[in-house]
């Protein structure tokens, strides 16, 4: 019996004392015991987009927490708003005596402004907190309040003149994929350095001249390129549909290389024919000098790049390779596993994309051509954005494709 009491005594310590007593699928009830409170603690909520952080002596004594999502419950959102996160609560059974730091990671892609608000029950509104975003879609704020319901809204552009205000790339234009009109335009005509947005083009002409999917190809040191390349050793060899795919979703230079070489054609002819098909396209401004992108002359507006898009977009093959999020394959030589992840940060958007490119040299700056489509109306659209400044390309072209596609 003595040996049962201590047992249990043992347990009811072990309780008390540790902090996460109880959980569920969306609520969370933490004892912060005094040793925590001296040390300070992050408190998170079960999902971890929501985390509070507490610093040493923040609390005069131990104290419970309760972290929640309500994001159910019935909330007014403002016209001009956009709620970006779930909505959380907080609960502290004592008054803080120092300020505590709040981040919530938010769901939107672009680049419009966002805040931390917190909602006020009574007057059955929103109050703006100073907010500071921390870049990975993550946005902080300081506190005093022992209790709030907290969630991050962003501003709604509502005129179309709004949106050069947000678009940071030098060039941008965002086009009708089938009529070819343009709804948006912001230096459409001055030609720039593409980068990688050229293997579009690579893959036009190879398209024309793919001598098997299923054929073997040998990647040789003359294919070899940096900095973006799939990984492999001279001599290697892989299907030339997986040497496709690594081109369009890693982006790899060595394997444009590669392609170029395999065609049957001279790198030299292969590169008049690239120039060619522009002429034809009647893209005057565009010229191609390597099939990687790697050379600054490659270049192009994004107004001839949007109609070379269109171009692309006819070849199912292309929109197909590049709408791959990730592509995995097996080396013909030693079945060693390549895995690759798609350049295109957009692919966890609600975009419903149906093709894209990336392109990055210090020449060029930041590139990113996107197409997507609203499924309910069938309509698809064309975003470039040329030079855009770094940490805001996605936002750039997400930002455009959001108005325009639910205009």
């Amino acid at each position: 019996m003595k040996k049962l009491l201590i047992i249990l005594l043992i347990l009811v310590t072990f309780f008390i004392s540790f902090k996460i007593f109880a959980q569920t699928t969306e609520t969370l009830y933490l004892n912060l015991d005094y040793q925590t409170i001296i040390k300070g603690y992050t408190a998170q909520s079960v999902d971890e987009n929501f985390k509070i952080g507490i610093p040493a002596y923040a609390f005069s004594r131990a104290t419970l927490l309760k972290i929640d999502d309500i994001s159910n419950e019935n909330f007014i959102i403002p016209d001009n708003l956009k709620l970006v996160s779930a909505v959380y609560l907080f609960d502290f059974d004592l008054k803080p005596v120092k300020t505590l730091d709040l981040s919530i990671k938010y769901n939107s892609y672009n680049a419009l402004l966002k805040k931390i608000y917190s909602w006020d029950n009574n007057q059955k509104q929103w109050h703006e907190l100073i907010s500071q975003d921390l870049g990975n879609k993550i946005i902080s704020a300081r506190v005093p309040f022992k209790y709030a319901r907290i969630a991050v809204l962003e501003e709604k552009i509502t005129a179309e003149n709004q949106l050069n205000n947000f678009i940071t790339a030098k060039s941008a234009i965002v086009m009708d994929a089938k009529t070819g009109s343009v709804l948006f335009k912001k230096d459409v005509d001055t030609p720039r350095p593409i980068a990688s947005l050229t293997k579009l083009m690579t893959a036009i002409i190879f398209l024309k001249y793919n001598p098997g999917w299923d054929n073997a190809v040998a990647i040789t040191k003359d294919d070899d390129s940096v900095p973006s390349k799939i990984y492999i050793d001279d001599g290697d060899t892989l299907k030339i549909s997986d040497l496709f795919y690594s081109m369009l979703v890693k982006s790899a230079n060595n394997a444009a290389n590669a392609l170029a070489r395999i065609s049957g054609l001279s790198r030299g002819y292969f590169l008049y024919l690239m120039n060619l098909q522009a002429q034809d396209l009647g893209l005057g401004q565009t010229k191609f000098n390597d099939p990687a992108g790697l050379e600054p002359t490659n270049i192009s507006t994004a107004y001839e790049y949007a109609q070379l898009t269109r171009q692309a977009l006819k070849n199912p093959d292309i929109p197909q390779a590049t709408t791959a999020a990730t592509y995995e394959f097996k080396t013909l030589t030693n079945q060693e596993v390549i895995r690759l992840e798609n350049t295109t940060k957009l692919f966890g958007s609600d975009l419903n994309i149906t093709m894209t490119k990336t392109g990055y040299t210090y020449e060029a700056g930041n590139c990113l051509m996107v197409t997507a489509k609203n499924l309910a109306t069938g309509r698809e659209l064309i975003a470039v954005a040329l030079d855009s400044k770094s940490g805001y390309l996605s936002a750039d072209v997400y930002t455009l494709l959001d108005y325009y596609l639910n205009k």
